[in-house]
């Protein structure tokens, strides 16, 4: 039971944490949006927060690298 407890705190402490990030996300997104010009600037991003498409991009790369690859062992193999 007190194992259930802790964990339950736990998770709390996790989407606690997790609201806390998304909102700032938010408030930095409705900024860029809607704020003056020099909250607008892109370069004010920070460099560890991440891309809204970063995720898709990455999928889209890896599927182009394998294509290549397998490009460049088809084209090997035929020489």
């Amino acid at each position: 039971m007190k194992a259930q407890a802790e964990a339950m705190k736990a998770q709390t402490e996790a989407m606690k944490a997790n609201e806390f990030l998304l909102k700032a996300r938010i408030a930095y997104l409705e900024r860029m949006l809607q704020g003056a010009k020099s909250d607008r600037i892109v370069s004010k991003v920070p460099d560890n927060q991440p891309g809204l498409f970063d995720e898709l991009f990455k999928e889209a790369m890896d599927e182009k690298v394998e294509q290549i690859e397998q490009m460049v062992r088809e084209i090997e193999k035929e020489s």
